[in-house]
């Protein structure tokens, strides 16, 4: 392949995967409506990250779904739990919550589930964390004496007609590990965060309990989308779920990505020298390929030794072709003094060939070898010894010859049939 072709193949491929990696992977289309606001009883004007009543599920991450229960109250699911939104402030990005199966002024729930939400999200920051025990069996035992737990911090709750006790105690910062024993046969716990104002109150005055409760718990959170606004004045924030990355919305369809078109012309420079330097590189290796080749011929040259090269036609020879060798092998009259050999094999220069030849007389051909014409020759007038000959006492010894050939050295070898041979 030539280096300039090798170059341009390259650097084609380079700026097609570029290409096919800079553009969107989802191909999201038709995203309507997040230029629309959410509002529910005394929330109104809610946008990104929230989801939910005009703005569809492509508006914002899944973990901000609302929903308006009854045209008043809003839900922000997350997993098995359901929390009241009470407050909302996109400015602080913060929330107040309280847990939906808690809201009846009562600690007693069928949920016994911890908080659910995601903190990589939501930040609950300082908020303690009231334990809530449930279904104590010892709880009024009066041999615990000094350990039972205060009758301010204890509450009943109704379990499919059965009336079992309960207690809270309040632990900062919320997640802590309860390490009170079990000494009450409790069937169960859940930890809950409260406001830190409200664990004060709840401390003194336990009946309170099931208002702290109802009034929730703050909430940071953090969903990030200026560059959207930045890049794209008069665009709309939105989500894509299988990146898991914020999109930008124009007209209802992903915008244009202005970072590419920046970038595209220093990833054509970076991958036109790539392509360059690889080129040079195939070029460097073809030139030192070829210039090996060439030192190897002219060692072989400098060497004497014979090149043969095919005949320009078969048959008669012609004063054309017997000029043509006949130039060619006189030249080489300079190594090739009679009686010397090559390999052990008697060289003879053409002179003598073509007088044992007869001058290549066409009565005596004996037909067209590998490399040209055969002929009959004298022996006596190449002075071939019976000794060399072999059984050339009985036969007059065939010498092969082409007169079109335009290789310099002509050799005989002998056998039993004498046959010698030219290369």
């Amino acid at each position: 392949m030539h280096p300039l072709t090798s170059t341009s193949s390259l650097l084609t491929l380079f700026l097609s995967l570029h290409l096919a990696t800079s553009l969107p992977s989802n191909g999201i289309s038709n995203l309507t409506n997040c230029n629309q606001n959410f509002s529910c009883g005394n929330l109104t004007n809610i946008n990104y990250p929230f989801t939910g009543g005009l703005r569809p599920s492509h508006c914002g991450p899944p973990e901000f779904g609302l929903t308006c229960q009854d045209e008043s109250v809003t839900i922000l699911k997350a997993n098995s739990l359901s929390y009241r939104v009470t407050q909302l402030d996109q400015t602080s990005q913060t929330l107040r919550l309280s847990r939906s199966d808690l809201d009846d002024d009562s600690p007693c729930t069928s949920q016994f589930t911890n908080a659910t939400l995601d903190d990589r999200i939501f930040s609950l920051g300082a908020s303690h964390g009231l334990y809530l025990f449930y279904g104590c069996k010892k709880i009024n035992d009066s041999v615990m004496g000094s350990d039972q737990p205060p009758k301010t911090s204890r509450f009943p709750c109704d379990n499919d007609g059965v009336t079992e006790e309960g207690f809270f105690s309040i632990v900062y910062p919320y997640g802590t590990e309860f390490s009170f024993p079990n000494l009450f046969e409790c069937q169960t716990n859940i930890q809950v965060p409260i406001l830190g104002t409200q664990a004060q109150q709840l401390l003194d005055n336990g009946s309170l309990v099931g208002e702290v409760l109802k009034e929730g718990f703050d909430v940071s959170y953090s969903a990030n989308c200026t560059e959207c606004y930045k890049n794209h004045p008069g665009g709309y924030c939105g989500f894509d779920t299988q990146l898991g990355k914020p999109i930008c919305i124009c007209n209802d369809q992903l915008c244009p990505d202005n970072s590419t078109k920046k970038k595209l012309p220093l990833v054509i420079g970076l991958t036109t020298a790539g392509a360059v330097v690889i080129g040079v590189f195939f070029g460097c290796w073809v030139f030192v390929v070829v210039q090996r080749r060439k030192r190897k011929s002219a060692q072989v040259k400098s060497k004497g030794l014979p090149v043969a090269t095919p005949p320009s036609s078969k048959g008669l020879a012609t004063s054309t072709n017997l000029s043509q060798a006949t130039t060619s092998l006189t030249s080489s009259k300079s190594y090739l003094e009679k009686g010397s050999t090559y390999f052990g094999v008697p060289v003879f220069s053409y002179s003598e060939l073509e007088e044992a030849t007869n001058c290549f007389d066409p009565s005596k051909e004996l037909g067209d070898g590998g490399f040209g014409t055969v002929y009959y020759g004298n022996a006596e007038v190449l002075d071939i010894r019976d000794d060399d000959v072999g059984l050339l006492k009985h036969a007059p010894p065939p010498v092969q010859l082409s007169p079109d050939s335009s290789s310099d050295p002509f050799w005989a070898d002998s056998s039993s049939t004498i046959t010698p041979h030219s290369y």
